[in-house]
């Protein structure tokens, strides 16, 4: 059983499947977060990478969309992580509210 450190009494078993659900989610969630935000660091250095050491009539386009495309993938990114974290803030109960604590 999980410990409820607020009010020390253990987390029935019935909602010990649940608390470790949205634990995992909340995890998976802020992983995703972390692969959206590698994914737009290496297209914006690939855009720039593109604009300074390539001499190629139409770089400056095809560096500028590497750029564009990377602020794209974070906004895209961040809002996701968002979105998931208030449908799992709505998924809690009161005898959960340590574990998201915890986990932030």
């Amino acid at each position: 059983m999980i410990e409820d450190e607020t009010v020390s009494k253990p987390i029935p078993p019935q909602n010990e499947r649940h608390v470790m659900a949205i634990a995992n989610t909340m995890m998976s969630n802020q992983r995703t977060l972390l692969s959206y935000g590698r994914t737009a660091l290496g297209l914006f250095g690939a855009g720039i990478g593109t604009l300074k050491f390539l001499d190629f009539p139409m770089v400056g386009v095809i560096g500028l969309s590497f750029i564009a495309a990377s602020v794209l993938v974070l906004a895209i990114g961040i809002r996701q992580y968002f979105l998931l974290r208030k449908a799992c803030m709505g998924l809690k109960s009161k005898d959960l509210a340590s574990l998201q604590r915890s986990i932030d």
